[in-house]
């Protein structure tokens, strides 16, 4: 686990590097994939903007609805280009045109997604020795 702040991406960068988060595109993208990776996010940001986040892996049948953490996976850009039906001769597919972002700019929005993800983070309560769930049987 490491920590980073929600006003420095390179603090992050620091913590999941341009490469890793090419190779992670390039995985998560596989059609037979089973798991993805990227970045979990383990707490909201404190006062100064720090936050613990881990590189991690998710499984893709698993649910993500735990609301004290996210999980946040690159994707390749040309996997969803749109394409259109080629009525010349030659045939194939051609593409719709989209504009695609250059790598650096994917990179630089995949870390605003993680400043946003942890943005929207509820912390956890804290738990004292009069806490409700604290009572009760426990076995034995």
């Amino acid at each position: 686990m490491a920590i980073a702040n929600v006003r420095d991406p390179a603090s992050i960068a620091a913590v999941y590097p341009p490469e890793a988060f090419d190779r992670d595109a390039r995985a998560n993208a596989a059609p037979e994939a089973t798991s993805h990776r990227g970045l979990r996010i383990l707490s909201p940001p404190d006062g100064a903007g720090d936050f613990e986040v881990e590189p991690a892996r998710h499984d893709v049948g698993e649910i993500a609805d735990d609301p004290f953490m996210a999980f946040v996976c690159p994707f390749l850009q040309e996997t969803g280009a749109e394409l259109l039906k080629n009525d010349t001769a030659y045939g194939g597919p051609l593409d719709a045109g989209a504009p695609r972002l250059d790598p650096a700019e994917r990179y630089r929005a995949f870390l605003e997604e993680v400043v946003e993800a942890a943005r929207t983070l509820r912390p956890r309560d804290r738990i004292n020795l009069d806490d409700p769930r604290l009572r009760g049987f426990r076995g034995g």
